[in-house]
């Protein structure tokens, strides 16, 4: 699918991304990340610390969607700690 790619008609939003997490308010972490989001403008890397359970996947998939429009770019690389982890993020 990397050949075929299309630029998307505009931004999505964190909840056009997790449309499933709609009914639930961000968490802190998550808030925070879409309030940064507007700002980026250019190439970086963000570092999104806190402890487990609190939104840090979503996060980091939220961002790298908006680096990918921002930027006109076309995938990420998700890397995880573990296989256990792996496979089930892959399922």
């Amino acid at each position: 699918g990397w050949v075929d790619w299309h630029k998307p008609d505009g931004k999505k939003g964190f909840f056009d991304i997790f449309p499933e997490l709609e009914k639930y308010p961000p968490r802190d972490l998550q808030a925070q990340a879409i309030k940064l989001s507007e700002n980026l403008k250019t190439a970086g890397i963000i570092i999104g610390e806190s402890p487990m359970g609190e939104g840090k996947t979503e996060m980091a998939i939220y961002l790298a969607d908006v680096f990918n429009f921002n930027l006109q770019q076309n995938g990420i690389y998700f890397a995880l700690p573990t296989q256990a982890t792996s496979n089930q993020m892959f399922g």
